[in-house]
């Protein structure tokens, strides 16, 4: 009865704290009594208020590359459009992907414990695959929008948590740049985060979960520069 209040008397904002400094013990409350609303809630707006500050950088990038990439026939019109709509693409996106995401990777990891004989709820498991994204969304958005407020808009695709950021624009959309934009510490924390949570929902080593998660996604991260290989990928505004 004391574990429970204390759980209660913790809230969301407890847990948000809890799954940075005692991730264990903060998969467990959630595990013995999963709440996603809130949570999800939270994250997606905090996500939206992170991206309204870069939205003139997305907007004047957008302009810079439609005017030195216009195609012949098409007026100023067409750009003042698309500079509009990448705004609102941009904040719908960046809630409405996230919450993709979440769906995608607990989805995967419930599949893979199913077959592997873990028992576990899909609600806690995506309860879990929130939380774990707590060092993305909070603290790499903070630094993703502060790394864009400070680069100009030409070069804003390199703005990014990710070591990417060191290559030469010459680079982009190439299978070095897939690569190294995969290498991002708080992509990589939160999923070291999502290996301890599904260990805690599905009663097994957090070791186990994470060579799935990692395997995934370094296969992910393969097919991504293979792809990047074949089609050149996208190109940088010349």
């Amino acid at each position: 009865m004391e574990d429970v209040a204390q759980e209660k008397q913790n809230g969301t904002l407890g847990r948000l704290w809890g799954v940075l400094v005692n991730p264990t013990e903060t998969f467990r409350q959630v595990d013995r009594q999963p709440a996603v609303f809130v949570p999800v809630v939270i994250l997606m707006l905090i996500t939206v208020l992170l991206m309204v500050p870069v939205l003139p950088k997305i907007q004047e990038f957008t302009r810079i590359s439609l005017e030195k990439n216009l195609p012949p026939g098409q007026g100023p019109e067409v750009v003042e459009f698309a500079v509009k709509a990448a705004a609102a693409s941009s904040l719908v996106g960046a809630a409405v992907g996230l919450l993709v995401i979440w769906l995608i990777m607990a989805a995967l990891v419930k599949g893979f414990n199913s077959l592997t004989g873990g028992e576990g709820g899909f609600k806690n498991l995506f309860a879990v695959t929130v939380l774990a994204w707590v060092p993305v969304v909070i603290l790499g958005g903070a630094f993703s929008t502060a790394m864009i407020l400070a680069t100009p808009a030409e070069n804003l695709p390199f703005a990014s948590a990710s070591l990417s950021l060191l290559l030469p624009k010459e680079e982009f959309g190439s299978p070095l740049f897939v690569i190294l934009s995969s290498i991002n510490l708080f992509q990589i924390w939160s999923l070291i985060l999502l290996s301890i949570g599904a260990g805690v929902v599905f009663k097994t080593s957090a070791r186990k979960q994470g060579v799935f998660i990692f395997v995934l996604y370094l296969l992910y991260t393969a097919g991504m520069a293979t792809y990047a290989a074949f089609t050149g990928g996208p190109k940088f505004p010349a």
